[in-house]
């Protein structure tokens, strides 16, 4: 196996097939977390209609509960209370398994996400192709070279004169002290 000293990263075939393995652990990361995103989107959705407060089931049991409790039918009713009450356990166990699968389907799309970005960065670095050494550097001359100092100088200055010369050509009178009469007004 070949290494870099400076780097200390293999290269040749090695290299390549190391490229090779990143970019396609990351490619498969990427499907992970489209599919982690799907089952979750389809959990939220889940989670809107689930919700056991406003359970359908329960609103027209509780719905026979107060026609029986009006006919006065103590069997009917405490047969009804019991079915509420086992479909009140089985819809809030529903709801809060949903709300903990979508909390585990967050981590597990982190997780994924650190995969393709760490993968992604290694396929790329593996990747690199050692720099060759510049050719000879082409003679500029130093007139047509601006050094940063400069180039911030002459923007600051243009920005002075451009405010300048909105504050003068200004609508509106300047501030300055006002008259008795114009206090009034």
């Amino acid at each position: 196996m070949e290494s870099d000293p400076d780097m200390a990263l293999p290269r040749g075939d090695v290299a390549a097939l190391w490229a090779k393995t990143a970019s396609r652990v990351a490619a498969v990361a990427l499907v992970f977390c489209g599919v982690v995103l799907a089952l979750l989107l389809f959990n939220a959705s889940l989670l809107k209609s689930a919700n056991p407060l406003n359970h359908p089931g329960i609103a027209a049991l509780a719905d026979r509960l107060q026609a029986a409790d009006q006919a006065h039918r103590a069997a009917d009713v405490s047969r009804v209370v019991k079915e509420i009450r086992d479909l009140d356990a089985s819809a809030r166990s529903q709801f809060f398994k949903a709300h903990a699968a979508a909390r585990r389907g967050w981590v597990l799309l982190l997780i994924g996400a650190a995969v393709f970005l760490v993968s992604s960065k290694a396929a790329s670095v593996l990747r690199r192709k050692t720099p060759m050494p510049a050719s000879a550097p082409e003679s500029v001359p130093p007139a047509a070279t601006v050094s940063i100092r400069t180039a911030v100088a002459v923007v600051m200055g243009a920005t002075a004169l451009v405010l300048l010369i909105a504050s003068y050509t200004s609508p509106e009178p300047p501030a300055g002290p006002v008259s008795g009469k114009q206090a009034r007004e």
